[in-house]
């Protein structure tokens, strides 16, 4: 179970010495308020029994103490709490306070029910054994689905983390295995409310106070290009995602923003053209949601209250809509987690422009920006068992590169995440990386299942299929439009390409598809057209026929003009869109090449473009 502060809890300590304090973009820690003084005596009892039992302590409306005695200590503790030190867990002698506590930030706890007082639990040193609390609870208050969950505050980290819990309903009674001490409540953990799936991990990805950020500011830029029939968002203040539209020449710029505390994905139902986001200047947040933004093509990852500009080209067809929508993905909870260790370890990698990332290596860099995608495609499953299994790689890889730096300054890295930082006296960039493994370490205590799974919960709520943000467009100068395999070929090259076939890519049927010979010999099969300028656009679905053999790969380029357009890998069981603006093109060549497999002898193209036409202006 989390390791905590075994200092005085006064005002002082519960500050978290040790170091200046950094600006969270996305974390809003509660104010500490001063805890209630309690006097050294009220409530006490340090007899011992006899017949060699436990010394025990007698309840007071506010609090009470007790000393430890050879066989341990037992404390029944204000509201109905209780403590029980086992034999040998802390010195002989040694005086346990619980009190009834005020000024802790419960406040971090966001949307996660909570009905219980704090209490605070104090000893002047950590234990070496077992210490045991029960803790009273009110089993109605836990609906069906929900779970009961003790909490411990970590002053160091300034967070909440639940501890394993076992829920006696019969007894109304919580019981929890503690290793420190420190604020302890309980809360409901997963309600389902009109706002998803409340749980520890979306309240511990930053939701506490729920920040918001500034709304986007369109007025003043150009407006959006006519081929734009209007962009809708959500105006409301609480919205999840804030957007706005505007031109550029002729295309279309969203600006958007996330209105969260907790970072998220926003995911189109087409690619963009291009994404700005955070660059590294804007310190380590940024950085992370750049470096995540560089392996998208239609997800576009937020930072809490994070931005960024996203552009669309003109479409090719003739009518349609943009959507996207707002995920709250084990991507970005992968996100979520690199950025938090790396802003608590402190600054000792310069990053230009004065600023610096967080780690004394960033060998995690490059883990991160994998993790962060693989658990997007796993999160795209709905596989939390695999979206776990990354983010507790990425967690493990954080850990080793921290443990590294800790004990180079000759600091036990397990007596670390134990003890309380401010206790080790480190100089400030080495309490820094002490405080991101206890992070980690908490991180480790927690379930990753349950963290992946209740991301992807959340994504399967009704308000997660609610569109955060469309774009409907017109193609006016589109009026009408041709086969491909109407048009003669000037150029063949590797096979007859370019001829009418009834085409089934990936199980469905496209019926009036241009036949694509695959090259299988090192070299593209392809076909040329001369277009003249005359067409405005080209629309296909690439894919392979089903007589392909077993394991064959293709790749299918557009190239018009000369210039490579679009390039997409295929498959039996894959297929890829086309949508290329054709307008002023003089001459267009599409080609297919085997990438991958073992090719045999056909008489008909393995590839085609499917239902493939040619758009024409008036």
């Amino acid at each position: 179970m989390p390791g905590i502060s075994y200092g005085k809890t006064s005002a002082a300590t519960r500050g978290g010495r040790g170091g200046s304090t950094r600006t969270r973009g996305f974390l809003v820690l509660g104010l500490l308020m001063a805890l209630a003084a309690c006097s050294p005596g009220n409530g006490s009892d340090d007899r011992t029994t006899s017949g060699g039992k436990p010394a025990t302590a007698s309840a007071s409306p506010s609090a009470v103490s007790g000393t430890v005695a050879a066989d341990g200590l037992t404390l029944k503790g204000p509201r109905g709490l209780g403590v029980r030190v086992a034999g040998g867990a802390l010195p002989v002698g040694m005086r346990v306070d619980v009190a009834e506590a005020s000024g802790a930030p419960v406040e971090q706890l966001g949307t996660l029910a909570r009905s219980a007082p704090v209490w605070d639990v104090h000893a002047d040193a950590p234990p070496s054994g077992e210490v045991t609390l029960t803790m009273p609870y009110d089993p109605e208050a836990v609906p069906e689905g929900a779970t009961a969950r003790v909490v411990t505050y970590d002053p160091e980290t300034k967070r909440w983390y639940p501890v394993a819990t076992e829920a006696d309903a019969g007894a109304r009674v919580l019981t929890a295995t503690l290793e420190g001490f420190s604020w302890k409540t309980w809360i409901v953990d997963r309600v389902e409310g009109v706002a998803g799936a409340a749980s520890w991990a979306e309240y511990q990805a930053g939701r506490l106070l729920g920040t918001r950020a500034a709304k986007p500011d369109c007025s003043g830029r150009p407006k959006v290009p006519e081929w734009v029939k209007d962009v809708t968002t959500v105006t409301d203040d609480n919205a999840q995602i804030f957007a706005c539209g505007h031109g550029d020449g002729d295309k279309l710029v969203l600006e958007i923003a996330n209105n969260r505390g907790y970072p998220v994905s926003v995911v189109f139902d087409r690619p963009y053209d291009g994404m700005t986001s955070s660059s590294w200047t804007d310190g380590v947040s940024g950085v992370f949601q750049q470096v995540a933004a560089v392996r998208a093509s239609n997800r576009v990852p937020l930072i809490s209250g994070g931005s960024a500009t996203v552009v669309f080209d003109r479409p090719a067809r003739q009518a349609g809509v943009i959507q996207g929508w707002a995920r709250r993905d084990a991507g970005a909870l992968a996100l979520w987690l690199t950025t938090e260790v790396f802003l608590a370890a402190g600054g000792d990698v310069p990053v230009g422009a004065g600023k610096t990332l967080g780690l004394a290596n960033a060998d995690c860099l490059a883990k991160t920006s994998t993790s962060v995608w693989a658990t997007t495609g796993r999160a795209a499953e709905a596989d939390a068992a695999g979206a776990a299994a990354e983010l507790g790689g990425l967690r493990e890889c954080l850990a080793r590169s921290l443990e590294t730096g800790v004990r180079a300054w000759g600091v036990d890295p397990s007596r670390a995440i134990h003890q309380s930082a401010d206790s080790l006296r480190l100089p400030p960039e080495q309490l820094g990386a002490v405080k991101a493994l206890r992070y980690l370490y908490f991180l480790g205590v927690a379930e990753w299942s349950l963290q992946a799974g209740d991301l992807l919960v959340n994504d399967g709520t009704p308000e997660a299929a609610l569109v955060d943000l469309s774009v409907r467009w017109r193609h006016d100068a589109v009026v009408r439009s041709m086969p491909l395999f109407d048009l003669t070929p000037t150029d063949r090259g590797g096979g007859s390409s370019g001829q009418h076939v009834d085409a089934v890519l990936a199980g469905d049927g496209f019926p009036r598809s241009t036949g694509a010979w695959v090259g299988c010999e090192g070299e593209p099969a392809g076909v040329t057209y001369a277009l003249n300028g005359r067409f405005t656009a080209l629309v296909a679905k690439a894919g392979l026929q089903p007589h392909t053999p077993d394991g064959i790969t293709a790749e299918m380029v557009v190239v018009a003009d000369g210039e490579r357009r679009t390039a997409v890998r295929v498959t039996r069981a894959t297929t890829a869109g086309i949508e290329i603006d054709l307008t002023g093109v003089q001459t267009l060549q599409l080609t297919a090449e085997k990438v991958e497999g073992t090719c045999g002898t056909s008489d008909t193209p393995y590839g085609a473009w499917g239902d493939a036409v040619l758009l024409a202006g008036r």
